[in-house]
């Protein structure tokens, strides 16, 4: 018997599959990558918000970090090492995929960048929502993750910026930063 964590990956593994739908996701992939985030902040950058940049890079790191010491603590295998017929469908050229799956380090970074910009940006709310459910369905459609994997980082990525955002609206993190 299947349990339901698997039942459920299989579910969203097998659905979609064409051509089209591998190209997007690979592509909403990316919107997890650090990268990308600190893309955005360069942009807050030139539009002049400070605090919001800073807190994207920042946040982002304790992320990592706390997404790779999970990662390694439980090292749980990716359904693709585990579950028969499962191959990733895209490769990731700055790697990962020989990391552990448990929690989603790019749902993580996701919901971290989307607490924060959003924060900032508060009429881009609704978009940054489904930006973050499109990297998590990706990272179960590309046989990367189980779904529990992207709901934990995503919940942890929240977390963590929600804490910014709360330490940046206490003026405290970005103060101490920025040296005012």
């Amino acid at each position: 018997m299947v349990d339901p964590n698997t039942a459920l990956f299989l579910l969203l593994y097998d659905s979609l599959h064409n051509q089209l739908a591998t190209m997007f996701f690979s592509a909403i992939t990316w919107a997890g990558h650090l990268a990308f985030w600190a893309a955005v902040g360069l942009v807050l950058l030139l539009k002049d918000k400070k605090r919001p940049a800073i807190d994207l890079l920042t946040a982002g790191l304790i992320v990592i970090l706390a997404v790779q010491a999970i990662k390694y603590g439980l090292a749980v295998p990716r359904p693709f090492e585990m579950v028969t017929g499962v191959m990733p469908l895209t490769h990731d050229p700055i790697g990962g995929e020989a990391d552990p799956s448990f929690p989603s380090g790019h749902a993580a970074l996701a919901a971290m960048g989307a607490v924060i910009v959003g924060y900032a940006y508060p009429r881009s709310r609704p978009a940054l929502v489904v930006l973050v459910l499109l990297v998590m369905l990706s990272r179960v459609y590309l046989g990367l993750h189980y779904p529990t994997d992207v709901l934990a980082g995503a919940m942890l990525g929240a977390a963590v910026g929600w804490i910014a955002v709360k330490l940046q609206a206490d003026n405290k993190l970005a103060e101490r930063i920025l040296g005012r």
